[in-house]
């Protein structure tokens, strides 16, 4: 997978056109939003403009206007879980945007190095027990289980829009996703009888400082912030980058929970490893 490395973001208002209304990549078809929850919503649109959103479960309309910087953020309430499928519309700046195809059950939000980037069909050289048969029946999921995978994108500063598009659960999805991911959802999916829905947000070689941010980052000496996002420093050596460039944008996206698999990459750190773990979370 190609790497992008970003030395400096441009705004985000600036980026997609301060006319423009604009949704995040993680906020579009297929998606899944988070049940019995008042769920989080954003994107951009012309400073100080009108932006109402229209939910086709309970018909209400909420509204809000765009702040100077041109994001705007609404709480929509959510129904129970159901594997029948919904929509909502977002309007303004006379533009209408309708999302389509979305369920409503169980979001989780995975992150971590490679034991949870390892994707189905597993790596080079690294099969997945079991994973040809999991992979071969997808298909029978496909009503119930949605996800999406976070590209990696490093950056020096905070950035306001990354994510990959949410996918419906087919063997050629489930193909490129996270195992882990894939069998826990699939796990809570017989459990709860609940449409799931996976965020992946994993990175292969990191170390728990590139999942940080900067100004809790800044109280050890020993880390140097200036080498985030630097050409030809090793991933594993780069402090908030994945924080940065692929978590940050994701913040206030609503989920049921987190789950976590990194530590290699921080072996012979035990000393200091479980603070900033704890920190991390």
């Amino acid at each position: 997978m190609k790497l992008r490395y970003l030395l400096a973001a441009l705004s985000v208002a600036f980026a997609f056109g301060m006319n423009a209304l604009t949704l995040p990549r993680i906020i579009g078809d297929n998606m899944m939003l988070q049940q019995k929850s008042n769920v989080l919503l954003w994107g951009w649109a012309k400073p100080g403009s009108k932006v109402k959103v229209v939910t086709d479960w309970n018909g209400k309309s909420y509204s809000v206007q765009t702040a100077g910087s041109g994001r705007w953020d609404i709480r929509v309430a959510t129904p129970e879980a159901s594997y029948e499928t919904a929509s909502f519309t977002v309007e303004g700046d006379g533009k209408k945007i309708k999302v389509r195809n979305v369920l409503v059950g169980e979001v989780w939000f995975a992150s971590g190095q490679s034991n949870m980037e390892m994707p189905m069909q597993g790596f080079i050289g690294s099969p997945v027990d079991g994973s040809n048969e999991a992979i071969a029946a997808a298909g029978k999921l496909k009503h119930a289980l949605r996800f999406s995978t976070t590209p990696r994108q490093l950056s020096a500063v905070p950035l306001d829009s990354v994510g990959g598009p949410w996918v419906e659960c087919t063997p050629e999805n489930a193909a490129e996703f996270s195992a882990i991911g894939f069998y826990f959802a699939r796990r809570l999916n017989e459990m709860l009888d609940v449409p799931v829905g996976i965020i992946n947000c994993s990175y292969g070689g990191t170390r728990v400082e590139g999942w940080m941010p900067g100004e809790i980052l800044k109280q050890y000496p020993e880390i140097d912030l200036t080498l985030a996002a630097k050409p030809g420093v090793m991933e594993a050596f780069q402090p908030m980058s994945m924080y940065n460039g692929m978590l940050y944008p994701l913040a206030g996206y609503t989920v049921r929970g987190f789950l976590w698999n990194q530590g290699e990459s921080n072996v012979g750190m035990h000393d200091t490893y479980h603070k900033r773990l704890a920190q991390m979370v």
